[in-house]
């Protein structure tokens, strides 16, 4: 009986390390593959592999996670496999008369030899094409990017959001890599900019009502803000108590940066504070006719 699986799994690397001579390429990588975004390459992955299917030796994958450097595929029967996109060839799909597969690896031998089984020409190419742009995709450009579009977005901010006690966290900006504490920091200083150079011609120009409505919406702020800071040292007073026991990993913090945030929040409220004395006193002086 060993004899025999011995030979079926000899049989099956065989088998297998032939296959690229009895394949027709129907679906070749060149440089004019189709743009998409990130998302997109990973949505078009999500659906092809609902249709990967088992062959020989491999396994139907159920789930992937993308790296910068890689791609690891998860498959049925609990098991998981990192390839990097150095290892991997252009994606492209093949076929013969029954299959249809896309490379990960190529070797002579067993496991090495990697490919992904699909029921249809259709999903394969999906995922081909979604695995060639991942692979090529500059991922620390992009986050470069993402960065600078932040950074430029923070400094854009309407005054107005600012003044009405909004955070960075509030903001919906494409900040997934930069700090919230340097956000929270171009915020501060955008305001103190204002209050310089903007608050005087703001008072100067608003009539009586808009005076008083701009008193109602920044004392809801200064509210809003109070309690953010509140919570924030809560936070960092709950990471601060916790003790790393002897032997364990030191304890995940519930809020990283929390007490720095608050303490830039605490600035802006005390910016906000005397920006509001000037604004009461300007609608003060309007409506005695001042």
């Amino acid at each position: 009986m060993k004899t025999k699986q011995k030979l079926l799994i000899l049989c099956s690397a065989i088998l297998i390390s032939l296959l690229p001579a009895c394949i027709e390429t129907v679906h070749k990588t060149t440089s004019a593959q189709p743009e998409m975004s990130v998302t997109e390459a990973k949505n078009s992955l999500k659906v092809a592999i609902n249709d990967t299917t088992r062959r020989w030796e491999s396994k139907v994958v159920t789930n992937f996670a993308i790296s910068d450097e890689g791609i690891t595929l998860f498959y049925d029967n609990n098991a998981k496999k990192y390839y990097a996109f150095n290892d991997i060839p252009d994606p492209a799909v093949n076929e013969d008369v029954f299959n249809s597969w896309v490379v990960l690896k190529q070797s002579s031998w067993g496991d090495n030899y990697s490919t992904i089984f699909f029921k249809n020409t259709k999903s394969a190419r999906r995922f081909a094409d979604a695995l060639y742009y991942l692979k090529h995709h500059d991922f620390k450009k992009e986050r470069e990017l993402e960065q600078e579009d932040c950074l430029r977005l923070s400094r854009q901010t309407p005054i107005d959001l600012i003044l009405a006690g909004t955070t960075a966290d509030g903001l919906n900006l494409p900040c997934s890599g930069v700090p919230l504490v340097e956000i929270e920091s171009i915020l501060n200083e955008n305001l103190v900019e204002w209050k310089s150079k903007g608050l005087r011609e703001r008072l100067q120009k608003s009539s009586s009502g808009q005076l008083s409505d701009l008193v109602v919406k920044m004392e809801k702020g200064i509210l809003k803000l109070d309690l953010k800071v509140k919570e924030l040292k809560d936070a960092a007073d709950e990471d601060a108590r916790q003790v790393q026991a002897p032997g364990q990993a030191a304890p995940a913090k519930q809020a990283p940066g929390a007490l720095k945030l608050s303490h830039l929040l605490d600035q802006r409220k005390t910016l906000l504070m005397v920006i509001l004395g000037s604004v009461k006193q300007a609608a003060a002086q309007r409506a005695t006719g001042g």
